[in-house]
């Protein structure tokens, strides 16, 4: 019965959720897509949440044990979802996997690489069935599940600045900076762990930077993230009028686009595509 319940309200949200997008969306945008990148980051939350729900309902208390299903869902329930939407518009539709502070997780007890890895084969797409991109700023993480033999591209994410985590956790100010990643000798050391890199736009507005060229010619791809038309997210040369307005993001884009980059993620889709 509590399963039964939890999956009700679960289509219900999801429901709501793509009525909510086909009312501030054009018709002709692919919902499915949308839907299915917006939804991905609440997949590993609803992991954490699980013993707490299932601990209430040992104990009768179904309105707490709801309450934690109602925000949440599990992977496996996104990917289904995932699922049905490429057979209702019979075509591949991928998932893009962000996996969030796992150093951490780690540290107190719950690594994440078993959890996904057990979530992806009990939706079935751990056999690379369907596109799957595996991203997270720790490559720890990324080269745990690749060892795993989990069929995905692997993307390692890259701050403007600092160092990632998991390695300065286990070297201190010596850990390779973001900045010394995408230089040619930490280029190098990412050939044959990763599929590619997923920079902020930041890094690829700086001129003369050659990380597009420089990734390419070792055969990793190049992503950069995220792109807004708003002017507080712009570079102060491409901003016109309030910080709410939309600036000359075309003009931004455009820089980034012709460095010949492989994707970018938006928070505007329709725009991202015109451009």
């Amino acid at each position: 019965p509590m399963a039964q319940l939890h999956d009700l309200r679960l289509r219900l949200l999801v429901q709501q959720e793509s009525e909510r997008i086909a009312e501030s969306q054009p018709d002709d945008l692919d919902l499915s897509v949308v839907q299915a990148r917006c939804l991905c980051w609440l997949a590993l939350l609803a992991e954490a949440h699980e013993d707490q729900a299932s601990d209430a309902e040992r104990r009768g208390d179904v309105e707490q044990a709801m309450g934690w299903f109602a925000d949440s869902m599990r992977l496996r329930d996104v990917l289904d979802l995932v699922r049905e939407g490429s057979v209702e518009h019979g075509r591949e539709i991928g998932v893009v996997l962000e996996v969030k502070h796992a150093t951490y997780f780690e540290g107190i007890g719950m690594p994440l690489a078993p959890l996904i890895e057990r979530e992806l084969r009990a939706s079935g797409w751990a056999d690379g069935e369907l596109p799957l991109v595996i991203e997270s700023f720790e490559s720890t993480v990324l080269g745990q599940l690749r060892e795993r033999g989990i069929s995905a591209s692997y993307i390692y994410l890259i701050e403007a600045s600092g160092r990632p985590y998991d390695l300065l956790t286990a070297e201190g100010s010596h850990a390779l900076t973001y900045k010394a990643t995408v230089k040619a000798q930490g280029l190098d050391g990412l050939v044959g762990r990763v599929d590619g890199i997923s920079v902020s736009k930041k890094m690829l507005l700086d001129r003369g930077n050659t990380i597009v060229a420089d990734a390419h010619a070792r055969g990793l791809q190049v992503f950069t993230w995220t792109c807004r038309p708003e002017n507080a997210f712009l570079a102060a040369e491409f901003r016109q009028g309030g910080r709410g307005d939309y600036g000359d993001y075309e003009a931004e884009w455009g820089v980034i686009a012709r460095q010949g980059i492989d994707g970018v993620f938006v928070d505007h889709p329709d725009l991202g595509v015109a451009v």
